[in-house]
């Protein structure tokens, strides 16, 4: 047979090197060769897949020590996730980790007293759905207004009257007083000198009276000062406290920026020295159209606090 004729010369040694391997044949194929072709084709490298020797974890054991469902009753043994383990039921105390030390101290072996898990235990009880102890994605935060809005669930007529009727007349609020420094007398005058003596003519016309040698005492009516504040966010807390028994009234929407002092500067959110101002609470909802239910006054009072010895 004549040798093989090429279109050109092979240039690089693995062109040379693939020319020169002679390719696999089969007992079937057949030894027929197209003329002009060559007779050696290159070496094909198939690849081959093999099962994948990555190790799964197949979760821990541990024991229920309550009935969970879709998991099993009391006392069952089998494999869970270690993310359900660690992060749910070890905290809540529901399972136990079944170490090759518990498995000793309860008489028990790891090869014949593991189980499976049981998904039709008491699968009602879980909704339905996922169970009761399922991950669930948390929303995505809502602005405030967005939780305002979601909260008017009460007419205004309603959440007027609730805090017309929980909320205590008067708010106390205990603050310590700022001490006043002790007021230092005046000092006295000098002493008049001896007047010459005058005529019975002259006497007539001159003054009788002599000034007053005792110090001058001032009242003071400027409020006693103390130590901190009572803001708008203080008398929120306040009302919270007395709508928090009442879950109808709990649900009310309130908002520091909807208390205001009456007859201070608009800016003014707080107060700093003892005494009694009155506040106006906005109902949430209400209208300009309902002005009597618009808002609801009340008095706070900060008094001093008493020192503890």
């Amino acid at each position: 047979m004549a040798a093989p004729v090429f279109g050109r010369t092979p240039t690089c040694l693995n062109c040379i090197r693939r020319l020169v391997t002679p390719a696999p044949r089969s007992a079937a194929a057949s030894s027929w060769t197209a003329p002009g072709s060559s007779p050696f084709r290159p070496q094909i490298q198939q690849q081959v897949r093999h099962k994948s020797k990555h190790h799964y974890d197949e979760g821990v054991i541990v024991r229920l020590l309550e009935d969970i469902p879709r998991y099993g009753r009391k006392d069952s043994i089998f494999r869970v996730d270690r993310g359900r383990m660690r992060n749910l039921w070890y905290p809540k105390h529901k399972a136990e980790y079944m170490t090759a030390q518990r498995f000793a101290e309860l008489g028990l072996s790891k090869k014949h007293d593991v189980g499976e898990r049981e998904y039709d235990f008491r699968a009602h009880e879980a909704g339905g759905g996922a169970a009761e102890d399922e991950t669930v994605a948390a929303p995505a935060p809502r602005t405030a207004a967005e939780e305002a809005v979601a909260s008017y669930t009460l007419a205004p007529e309603r959440i007027h009257a609730l805090l017309s009727t929980l909320v205590v007349p008067t708010l106390t609020f205990h603050r310590k007083p700022i001490p006043q420094p002790a007021a230092v007398p005046a000092p006295a005058p000098p002493a008049q000198p001896e007047q010459p003596k005058r005529s019975p003519l002259l006497a007539q016309h001159y003054g009788t009276t002599t000034p007053s040698t005792e110090p001058e005492t001032t009242s003071s009516d400027e409020p006693t000062a103390i130590f901190g504040s009572v803001s708008t966010t203080d008398v929120l807390l306040a009302v919270r406290s007395d709508l928090a028994l009442d879950p109808e009234a709990s649900r009310i929407p309130l908002d520091a920026r909807g208390i205001r002092f009456v007859g201070l500067e608009a800016e003014t959110d707080r107060v700093k020295s003892l005494g009694e101002w009155e506040v106006e609470i906005d109902v949430p909802g209400a209208s300009k159209f309902t002005p009597e239910v618009s808002v609801v006054r009340r008095v706070v009072k900060v008094v001093a606090a008493e020192e503890e010895e």
